[in-house]
């Protein structure tokens, strides 16, 4: 991901996103959720590259990601649950603030 990250190719550092995600989902073996997922995936992959074009929001993702597999690894879902929900929060707040800079 992060040799990825260097090659500011957006649609290329999206899919390596993609498949980072993709791989904690299946891994979860829940079915419920990964069909739920599969069903989000369109409308979350134009949000993911929106906050992707944030070069500034890189090492901020680089930090989450690495933190993620690090909990997980370990063992330490309370750890893990709550980075993925910094991650999400993060993506959400960038997000919102790139829809209002293009509304106005």
């Amino acid at each position: 991901f992060k040799k990825i990250l260097k090659s500011k190719d957006i649609t290329e550092i999206a899919e390596a996103d993609v498949r980072f995600h993709d791989i904690i989902y299946m891994a979860t073996d829940n079915q419920k959720l990964i069909q739920l997922l599969n069903n989000l995936r369109e409308q979350m992959y134009r949000y993911r590259v929106e906050y992707l074009k944030r070069e500034e929001a890189h090492p901020q993702l680089i930090a989450e990601h690495a933190a993620i597999i690090e909990y997980i690894s370990k063992g330490e879902k309370k750890a893990a649950t709550d980075i993925m929900c910094k991650h999400i929060d993060n993506q959400v707040t960038t997000v919102i603030d790139v829809i209002r800079t293009k509304q106005n």
